[in-house]
């Protein structure tokens, strides 16, 4: 190894580090137990599976036989939701039982066997650790796509993100079907690299995998189809993936073959959150649960930098895989739940890393000064309510118009290389006080905190 990808090694091992750091802090109270029911349902899945080979879960479908049970995880009808009984399906089949497993069979290690003894500082633990080794394959991802510069950018935003490191935590199903399909596109991009037909076959392992989390996790079938270019290596990737994806077919026609078509059919029948309205709203909020949000200039960033190179060429992958679960999100009726939105983030971040890392180079320093100053701007306002510090806040107001002057000056005078240099000298100190602020407003979102957020 030279020089250079030992540095990148140590600050990519430095970033996972405070990822994971920033992760765990307040991790059990924030958000609150119970301010998604699915958390606890999931890991009831998978105990129940595990206990009794039949899963039971909270089910919130139409037409679908409930039993009213009073259970009180984490004392949350005493704290968060009003109290009453909880509809209990079984056999559940609502999503597939991957995650279940995973955060059920960890409670079930802990030693819980009955479902009032599951709690989120158990079952957040798993999701906590698959949220950081994210940070690592969106590096590596967007390493193969984009280079050394973008890929650490990328790695460093997603893993100092206020909205990336909240919803990182929750026990959904989309924070097991991301690293999956995450790995999936990470094979797809060495196979084509090296050549290596073998690793196809292992991606389309991989994108099947992630349908047994959620089925939206088709969408990792989808991309890999419209990435591949080889009639033989599609074949082949198709077979694989629906085979292994067909084996929720098979499981749930194995425990309860007219209750699972019955659940799949009251699926197909939820209302829609679908038309301008519903992706305007994607753009434009950042939604943790069904009804909490947390503001976060990031995702913008990212949909703002999406736009901008949207006609490069060499974008395509990042453009299959956001329109491919951008279908998915409409055609699932998505907009109602914060969680449905964190596929999304990976690929908003890989496209800011890019539209960060062209600036730095000099390809577009204004844009790229002027698109950190959103999240920059939104972190300074949440770190400076209610703490009077005059001097810093007209240090912020004064220095921003002083950076974005200098930059239209470089724009002006193209061939003065010392207003170049000196433009992403500043975009490189923007970018710093971006990161910095992200960590600063992230360290700040206690239990405390998170009871005043809307």
């Amino acid at each position: 190894m030279n020089k250079k990808s030992w540095l990148i090694g140590f600050f990519l091992s430095l970033v996972l580090v405070v990822g994971y750091q920033l992760r765990v802090k307040n991790s059990v109270n924030v958000p609150l137990p119970g301010q998604s029911l699915d958390e606890y349902s999931n890991a009831w899945v998978g105990l129940s599976l595990i206990r009794l080979g039949v899963p039971v879960g909270i089910s919130g479908l139409s037409g679908i036989a409930t039993y009213p049970s009073y259970i009180n995880p984490d004392r949350v009808f005493s704290s968060t939701i009003p109290g009453g009984a909880l509809a209990i399906s079984y056999p559940w089949f609502d999503h597939p039982p991957l995650m279940g497993l995973v955060s059920g069979g960890i409670a079930y290690l802990r030693g819980d066997r009955v479902f009032e003894d599951v709690s989120t500082a158990t079952i957040r633990k798993p999701v906590i650790w698959l949220s950081t080794v994210n940070i690592a394959l969106i590096f590596l991802l967007a390493y193969l796509w984009f280079g050394s510069l973008a890929a650490v950018l990328a790695a460093l935003l997603y893993a100092t993100s206020p909205l990336a490191i909240v919803g990182g935590r929750m026990v959904q199903a989309e924070n097991g079907l991301v690293p999956i399909w995450l790995i999936s596109l990470c094979l797809l991009a060495l196979a084509e690299k090296y050549n290596k037909t073998n690793l196809i076959r292992l991606a389309a392992f991989f994108a099947g995998l992630a349908v047994l989390f959620k089925l939206s996790g088709v969408v990792a079938v989808i991309s890999g189809v419209l990435i591949i270019r080889k009639r033989r290596d599609l074949i082949e990737f198709l077979a694989i993936s629906i085979s292994i994806a067909l084996l929720f077919v098979f499981y749930g026609l194995a425990i309860d073959g007219r209750e699972f078509i019955a659940v799949l059919m009251s699926n197909a029948e939820r209302t829609y959150g679908i038309g301008l309205n519903a992706v305007y709203d994607l753009i434009t909020s950042t939604k943790i649960t069904s009804t909490k949000y947390l503001t976060d200039g990031w995702p913008l960033v990212g949909w703002l930098s999406l736009g901008y190179l949207a006609t490069r060429k060499k974008l395509s992958p990042l453009i299959i895989c956001l329109g491919s679960y951008l279908a998915v999100y409409l055609l699932f009726g998505s907009a109602s739940y914060g969680w449905y939105r964190i596929p999304f983030l990976p690929f908003l971040f890989i496209a800011s890393g890019y539209f960060l890392a062209r600036g730095i180079s000099g390809t577009n320093s204004l844009l790229a000064l002027i698109a950190l100053l959103i999240p920059l701007g939104v972190n300074a306002t949440k770190i400076f309510e209610g703490v009077t510090l005059p001097w810093l806040i007209s240090t912020f107001r004064f220095g921003t118009f002083g950076l974005v002057s200098l930059a239209l000056t470089s724009l002006a005078w193209p061939e003065k290389r010392a207003l170049s240099l000196a433009v992403r000298a500043g975009l490189l100190l923007v970018l710093a006080a971006a990161v910095v602020s992200n960590i600063v407003y992230a360290r700040m979102i206690d239990v405390n905190y998170w009871y005043k957020v809307n």
